[in-house]
């Protein structure tokens, strides 16, 4: 019986679909209660809201209203029409929004729609509305590009600890004016949060049904904060705009959450947490950045689901977790599809309090992380993509780690594995690229880890002195298998391990990584960039123009060529290579013919196929063209095989480990059923 290969970390998690599958489950799930009360989208994503008959529409315009001729109107009235946004009327408003609160009923479905271009020294009202079809609208109407905005200097645009129930915040402009040295009404730093949701549990208020969409956050000191301690569902943050947030005198963030299930989708964050670099000491003084501010700070909470957002230039790190409550405190966790740009660190999920399995059920899947460390906003000199600290189940994969150009930041990385424990954790597939100075895998194991496995993973480092993969520690629960491998670094310091650095022979026969491949990978277009992505729309071809593109998103400018999903396929484009489709393969019957074709895709050219490490079962062979075949030798109990193919095309090879089950022959097995049986009875 063949059993090579398998280490009992791999044994545990050898079954990445499984695995894989019961991550995305899980997070699919909590994706489906979440968005159990979702209001219906148009074509082009935007949600749909309809008046219920008992609706208040109250119309504000500080260029053309008068508290003293307005009036509110009903859905059905002639001036409205089919669209309360865009009434086909004139409409009369209210010249101040502290006139029109007067009339919005608190527990009712009313709409509040501020005029679009025109401005405002107020702040919003809390109120709730009735149900979640029938929902307080905070909103705009007609038919001027820009939102409307509220300059609140200060102040906060909405707040208090009453929670909010069945209430949507869309379309509006909020703007803490007196904090941009930029406005001619600049005052200094003094502040507060823009967007402040929060409840107490003992005053029996909750955050429910919360919808903010197509809003603009800026120059808060924290943009949005939504903060549970009752009860909090159904809250959904989407397309939204939150930049600039910055503090004088404490912590800033785009958005803090805390015990806040939620989705965060396709927003753009951008220059959270400070005004100006940092100098290393994590002073705050005139706004400095510092280690402790973010673009996302996601405070012990638990079924989240970020995807498709633009994280940029972030004071310290673009989202980062911290679970201080102990033991699977934060759980179902994904973060999918977004673009990571700039920053000390891409993302962080550990930190703070320390404590093994606080994070439970994560996926970090077909993310794009690009020049992280690059503007260096602390004026330290870190690089760090995906941090993984004390998990109990996860996955990382499919992901591109790309491309660290400032030759100041040379504390690099790009995975690390690291903390008191972790248990059930796949670091699968994916691409490591162009990141100088730095480690491509670091990983340091642990007395209570379990099970751990990074496969497939491609760190490639052409060009680089950079060094491949880094250990602290023996292996022991912590398994790697078929990555591969290139750097330009010294052969012999490819790998450091345990203190010593290594060539890729002792990584792969003593580690070991026996399936591993040292090869220098050929991408379809490994040297795309932003610049590069903006000249292939028609753009201006450079970071500040895409900064400056992405931050102008609004609904009544929307450009789906300018959303992460798009500009990450443009990445991911530019990095498909050969790999093996192949992840299971049907069990052999001893003395049955056998037959099994291998598949490989995104392959240059023909594909032909060989064994690199291990055996297939006896009596079987696998031919140049994929097929295995044969005939299994007898075998007296179920056995395993477990081996790696080769795939190769004109320019690429992938490796891959395989298993097959072999089968005695119904013969064989009764056999030692009756024997077995009769042991038994005698």
């Amino acid at each position: 019986m063949h059993n090579v290969l398998r280490t009992p970390a791999l044994s545990a998690v050898r079954s990445a679909p499984r695995l894989t599958l019961w991550v995305t489950l899980w997070m699919a799930l909590a994706v489906i209660a979440l968005a159990a009360h979702a209001l219906p989208r148009d074509a082009n994503g935007w949600t749909v809201f309809t008046p219920s008959a008992d609706t208040r529409l109250i119309y504000v315009s500080s260029s053309e209203g008068s508290n003293a001729t307005a009036q509110w109107y009903a859905p059905t009235n002639a001036v409205i029409g089919g669209d309360p946004f865009n009434p086909t009327g004139a409409v009369k408003a209210y010249a101040t929004l502290s006139s029109a609160f007067l009339l919005a009923r608190n527990g009712y479905p009313d709409w509040v729609l501020l005029k679009r271009g025109d401005t405002f020294y107020e702040s919003l009202s809390l109120r709730d509305g009735r149900t979640n079809d029938a929902r307080f609208v905070y909103g705009a109407y007609g038919g001027a590009t820009n939102r409307p905005v509220l300059k609140v200097g200060s102040r906060s645009a909405l707040s208090g600890i009453a929670g909010i129930e069945y209430a949507a915040v869309v379309s509006l402009d909020f703007y803490a004016h007196t904090r941009d040295p930029n406005s001619p009404e600049y005052t200094g730093g003094e502040g507060s949060t823009l967007l402040s949701i929060l409840n107490i549990h003992y005053s029996g208020t909750n955050i429910v049904a919360l919808l903010v969409e197509d809003c603009l956050l800026r120059f808060g000191v924290t943009d949005l904060i939504v903060q549970n301690f009752g009860t909090c569902s159904d809250v959904v943050i989407r397309r939204n705009v939150l930049v600039d947030s910055y503090s004088t005198n404490s912590h800033s963030q785009g958005m803090y959450a805390h015990h806040a299930p939620l989705v965060l989708e396709e927003n753009v964050f951008d220059h959270c947490g400070w005004l100006v670099q940092g100098n290393g000491d994590n002073k705050q003084g005139l706004g400095g950045a510092t280690m402790f501010n973010h673009d996302t700070y996601f405070s012990t909470c638990s079924d989240v689901l970020f995807r498709n957002n633009i994280f940029l230039r972030s004071s310290s790190i673009n989202n980062k977790w911290t679970a201080n409550e102990g033991y699977g405190c934060s759980t179902n966790l994904a973060m999918i599809d977004n673009l990571y740009v700039d920053g000390e660190i891409g993302i962080s999920i550990g930190g703070n309090t320390m404590g093994p399995l606080r994070f439970a059920g994560i996926s970090i899947l077909s993310n794009v992380f690009y020049d992280i460390g690059l503007s260096r906003p602390t004026g330290r000199t870190l690089g760090w993509g995906i941090e993984l600290i004390e998990w109990d189940g996860g996955v990382v994969g499919d992901n591109l780690l790309l491309h660290n150009t400032n030759t100041l930041v040379n504390n690099v990385y790009g995975i690390n594995l690291t903390g008191s424990g972790s248990r059930n954790v796949r670091v699968r597939d994916n691409v490591l690229h162009g990141l100088r100075a730095a480690t491509g895998i670091m990983a340091t194991d642990a007395s209570s880890n379990q099970c751990i496995a990074f496969s497939g993973n491609k760190v490639q480092f052409p060009g680089l002195d950079a060094r491949l993969a880094r250990t602290y520690t023996a292996l022991s629960a912590i398994s790697f298998e078929d990555s591969t491998y290139y750097t330009d670094r010294a052969s012999g310091t490819w790998f450091y391990v345990t203190g010593t650095d290594r060539p890729f022979a002792y990584w792969q026969t003593s580690l070991p990584e026996r399936s591993a491949v040292a090869h220098k990978l050929t991408f379809p277009a490994a040297d795309r960039t932003i610049e590069s992505y903006m000249a292939s729309i028609g753009e201006t071809p450079t970071r500040e123009a895409f900064i400056a593109a992405v931050r102008a998103q609004s609904k009544m400018n929307w450009r789906p060529e300018l959303c992460a999903h798009a500009i990450n396929e443009y990445f991911r484009e530019g990095f498909r290579s050969l790999d093996v489709a192949t992840t299971d393969l049907p069990g052999a019957m001893a003395g049955q013919p056998y037959n099994a074709a291998l598949a490989a895709v995104n392959a240059s050219g023909d594909v032909y196929w060989t064994m690199h490490a291990g055996a297939l079962p006896g009596g079987l062979s696998l031919g140049s063209n994929g097929v295995i075949s044969g005939t299994a030798h007898a075998v007296a109990v179920v056995t395993t095989s477990s081996f790696t193919v080769l795939a190769h095309d004109a320019v690429n090879v992938d490796p891959k480990t395989l298993s097959i089950v072999v089968i005695p022959e119904p013969g064989v097995l009764l056999g030692v059923g009756v024997v077995c049986l009769r042991r038994r009875r005698s």
